[in-house]
C-alpha cells in the first residue's frame, strides 16, 4: 500500500489511472481542457484557497530573501545610497499601509453593492477577483518590511539594497493586483455577469463530477479486463459453497457501510504491472487464482493486501507485500453535494414560489446544456 505516491512515476500504461485517463481524454474530449488550461485552472484554484495564507506569506519572504542572497544579481542595475534605502524601507511600509486601508474601504463599498447579495455569490467574488490571495499578498509584505526595517543595522548593506527593490517591486505587484481586483468586483454589479459565472461554475462542477464517476466505471472494466488476461477468476461465494441455484440479487457497496471509526482511505492508482508479476508466481497449473473487484475511487478500509489468490494455497509474506504495494491510497474526498448545483436546486424552488420567470428560465436553460452533456459522457464501448 503506497499512500499518495508521487503521479510523475505512474505516468506510463502500468498504472490504472494511466490508462483510464487516456481512455477519457480519447472518448469524452468535451470534459478536458488543453493541457496548458487544465494545469494554470488547477493553480488558480489552488492559489485561490482562503487556506493558502502559508504558501504566500513564503513565497514573499522567499523572494526576498533570494534577491539579498544574489548579491548585484539581476537587481543590481539600480543603485540607491545607504541612506536612501534606509529611508525608502520606512515609506514602503507606510505606503502599503496606506494602500491597504484605502482598498478594504473601496472593497466594503463595491461589496455592498453586489447585484446579488447572497452567500454563494460573495464566495465567487472571493474565488475570482483573488481577494484572499491579494490580501495575503499585502499583509505578507508588510510583514516583511517592517522586518527588515527592524534588522537594518544586522543585514549588510550590499543585500539590503536588493531586498529593498525586491520590495518595491512587491509594492507594485500588489497595486496591479488590486486593480485587477476592482476589475472583477465592479463585474459583480451586474445581475448578467454574476449569472454567466454561475452558469460557468455550475459546468465545471458537473464536468469534475462527471469525470469522477467515469474513472470509477472505465477503471472497472479496464481492471476486468486486465485480471481476465492473466486468467483468474471472480470469486463467487455462492459458486464456491454449492449455492448457485440460489437467486441472489447483489449490489454495489455503498461507501457508507464503512464503519465510522475506522480508517478508510480511497483507491488512488493500481499498479497492473506489479499485479501481473504476482499472478505469474501464483501459477502452477493446478490451482485456480481468484480475484477480488478493485476500482479508482472505491473506498475500503482493509489493508488490501489479499485480493488476489489461489484455491488451494495460502499467499507467502512476499506476494501479500507486493499486492499491498500494488495499490496507492488516498484520503477520501469530501463528498458534500456539490455547492453550485445545491444552489441552483435551492433557488430554482424560491424562484418558481415567487414567480420570477427571468430567472427560472435562466436555470433552466442551465438545466438543459448539463442535461445534454451527461447524455454526451455516458460510458462508451471500452475497446
Amino acid at each position: 500500500m503506497r499512500i499518495q505516491n508521487n503521479w510523475l512515476f505512474r505516468h506510463n500504461d502500468n498504472w490504472l489511472r494511466h490508462r483510464v485517463y487516456k481512455k477519457l481524454i480519447q472518448e469524452h474530449k468535451d470534459l478536458f481542457s488543453t493541457s496548458r488550461n487544465e494545469y494554470l485552472n488547477i493553480t488558480k484554484h489552488y492559489i485561490s484557497d482562503k487556506k493558502r495564507w502559508w504558501l504566500v506569506m513564503f513565497g514573499v519572504a522567499a523572494i526576498l530573501v533570494l534577491a539579498g542572497l544574489l548579491n548585484k544579481g539581476p537587481l543590481g542595475f539600480i543603485k540607491i545610497s545607504p541612506e536612501t534605502v534606509k529611508l525608502i524601507i520606512d515609506q514602503r511600509t507606510s505606503n502599503i499601509a496606506t494602500i491597504i486601508s484605502i482598498t478594504l474601504v473601496v472593497v466594503g463599498f463595491l461589496i455592498n453593492n453586489l447585484a446579488i447579495k447572497e452567500p454563494y455569490a460573495y464566495q465567487l467574488l472571493f474565488k475570482h477577483s483573488y481577494l484572499y490571495t491579494v490580501l495575503y499578498l499585502t499583509l505578507s509584505t508588510i510583514g516583511c518590511l517592517m522586518m527588515l526595517s527592524l534588522l537594518r543595522d544586522y543585514i549588510p548593506m550590499v543585500n539590503l539594497m536588493d531586498m529593498v527593490i525586491a520590495g518595491t517591486y512587491l509594492v507594485l505587484i500588489i497595486l496591479f493586483c488590486i486593480g485587477l481586483l476592482f476589475t472583477t468586483i465592479l463585474r459583480f454589479a451586474n445581475t448578467k455577469e454574476i449569472q454567466d459565472l454561475l452558469h460557468s461554475e455550475l459546468m465545471i462542477e458537473a464536468k469534475m463530477e462527471l469525470k469522477s464517476i467515469l474513472i470509477k466505471k472505465y477503471s472497472q472494466i479496464e481492471f476486468l479486463k486486465f485480471m481476465d488476461n492473466q486468467g483468474t477468476k471472480e470469486y463467487n461465494w455462492l459458486e464456491a459453497m454449492n449455492l448457485s441455484a440460489i437467486d441472489v440479487t447483489t449490489e454495489e457497496k455503498d461507501d457508507s457501510t464503512v464503519q465510522r471509526n475506522e480508517i478508510v482511505y480511497t483507491v488512488k492508482d493500481i499498479d497492473l504491472n506489479n499485479i501481473g508479476r504476482v499472478i505469474n508466481l501464483l501459477k502452477n497449473g493446478k490451482d485456480t487464482i481468484y480475484r477480488q473487484q478493485l476500482f479508482l475511487g472505491m473506498t475500503t478500509s482493509n489493508s488490501l493486501d489479499e485480493y488476489v489468490w489461489t484455491s488451494n494455497s495460502s499467499l507467502d509474506s512476499s506476494s501479500k507485500r507486493m499486492l499491498k504495494n500494488s495499490v496507492v491510497l488516498t484520503a477520501p474526498r469530501d463528498k458534500s453535494v456539490a455547492v453550485t448545483r445545491k444552489y441552483f436546486d435551492e433557488k430554482f424552488e424560491e424562484w418558481v414560489k415567487d414567480g420570477k420567470t427571468k430567472s427560472v428560465q435562466f436555470v433552466l436553460d442551465s438545466y438543459l446544456e448539463l442535461y445534454k452533456m451527461e447524455l454526451e459522457n455516458k460510458v462508451k464501448q471500452y475497446g
